[in-house]
């Protein structure tokens, strides 16, 4: 077999490129899918919605309050759980720990103090008067019998 020649009357082209490949086509089509996208983004924002009002009413959030040694003012750090998560023992107990880790930090607590001075502050009337009021203020009964259960020496 002879090999092929060019043929001089037709122009020599550069192969062409499969149209569904060039990135020209590409970036159309991606263009395209981001706009039908843009489009269902609005139809889709009350399936959120209901998931969310299905799960129950929004977060609560009480506060724990203490001062802590030395210190001349109140602090504050607020504590966010959903009313559901208390119906079972686990949800209360979990409630019941936050509320007690955030009530340490108020009265003091911190890595950078030493482990004689965290001590006092874990027996300190601070920590226990900052838990049993986060939880009054609660007002559920799981919380109340899981901070019963907790280690809060009086």
């Amino acid at each position: 077999m002879a090999p092929m020649e060019a043929n001089p009357a037709k122009p020599a082209t550069r192969q062409q490129t499969s149209k569904a490949t060039s990135p020209h086509h590409r970036a159309r089509l991606i263009g395209a899918g981001l706009l039908i996208l843009a489009g269902l983004a609005p139809s889709l924002a009350p399936l959120h919605s209901a998931r969310a009002q299905a799960r129950g009413p929004q977060s609560e959030e009480i506060t724990a309050e203490g001062q802590g040694m030395g210190d001349e003012e109140v602090q504050r750090i607020p504590v966010t759980f959903y009313r559901a998560d208390l119906a079972t023992a686990p949800g209360a107990r979990d409630l019941v720990a936050r509320i007690d880790r955030a009530a340490l930090t108020v009265c003091g607590d911190s890595t950078a103090i030493g482990s004689e001075l965290r001590r006092a502050i874990e027996r300190s009337d601070c920590r226990r008067d900052a838990v049993m009021r986060a939880v009054r203020d609660v007002n559920d009964l799981n919380v109340d019998y899981a901070a019963g259960q907790y280690d809060l020496e009086d």
